[in-house]
């Protein structure tokens, strides 16, 4: 502490870092808040066994670790309650689900929105959710309900929606005009009765811009635009598609980003 030398404690005391526990030393276990030498109380608490961070106030970045150059390598959010990792600051717990449409299921009514599979299975019963601007907001299921499960994705958990990224070609070199996706989020019927499996209070979470399609010879990529990102635990999401002709069948991919919360 060379820093120190020749000085008296009235021209330091103030930096000095202290546990203010009436010179009892560190407790074994239940953790005492660091101060200054004023007095002011420091976002971290020390015990002999525990290390407990909690600041006076919330910030975007309450503890962080950098590496040498200056980028963040981890980063705890207390203002948004989450924890970022990488350089690209992406949630620690980040998932992906993948929706897919073989172009082997063929939809009867392209121009409706019509269910995409949770699960990659080509012979399930199509399933259509009208005409509107955003797919039916509630169905119900009367007979052969092990040809609509594999449509399901069921939340256990709270979570929020980071990104959806869709891309789709078709059959034919024709294709098809203004092709949407939409995800949308819906509350499920689990009392296992007549009516388990049945869906009410439909909710859009996020939609595509239509995209043309000139046919087989590309790949088409597309991202959704998100209204509402988080859904609440024990509901379902669906996919949909719709497309504005009938010359082509699709063959589809969205993927689904999201993190636990």
């Amino acid at each position: 502490m060379a820093n120190l030398t020749g000085k008296s404690p009235k021209e330091f005391y103030k930096d000095f870092v202290q546990i203010n526990n009436a010179n009892a030393g560190v407790h074994a276990t239940n953790p005492t808040t660091l101060q200054d030498g004023l007095g002011n109380n420091l976002p971290i608490g020390l015990s002999q066994t525990k290390v407990k961070i909690q600041p006076s106030s919330d910030t975007t970045n309450t503890f962080a670790i950098y590496d040498s150059g200056g980028n963040i390598l981890f980063n705890v959010d207390a203002t948004n309650d989450e924890v970022t990792t990488g350089t690209s600051s992406v949630p620690l717990n980040t998932q992906v689900k993948t929706f897919h449409l073989p172009y082997e299921h063929a939809i009867p009514s392209d121009t409706n929105w019509n269910a995409i599979p949770a699960n990659d299975n080509a012979g399930l019963t199509e399933w259509d959710f009208g005409s509107s601007t955003a797919p039916a907001t509630s169905a119900s299921i009367s007979t052969n309900a092990q040809r609509y499960i594999d449509y399901y994705w069921y939340v256990p958990y709270k979570i929020k929606i980071d990104a959806v990224k869709c891309m789709f070609t078709s059959d034919t070199a024709t294709g098809d005009n203004s092709v949407t996706f939409s995800i949308g989020a819906y509350t499920v019927d689990t009392g296992n009765t007549a009516t388990s499996g049945d869906l009410t209070s439909g909710q859009q979470l996020a939609v595509t811009v239509g995209q043309n399609s000139d046919g087989s010879e590309q790949i088409y990529f597309v991202d959704g635009v998100i209204s509402t990102a988080e859904v609440t635990a024990g509901k379902v999401i669906l996919a949909h598609v719709k497309q504005a002709s009938n010359n082509s069948d699709i063959n589809a991919t969205i993927e689904v980003f999201y993190h636990f919360i």
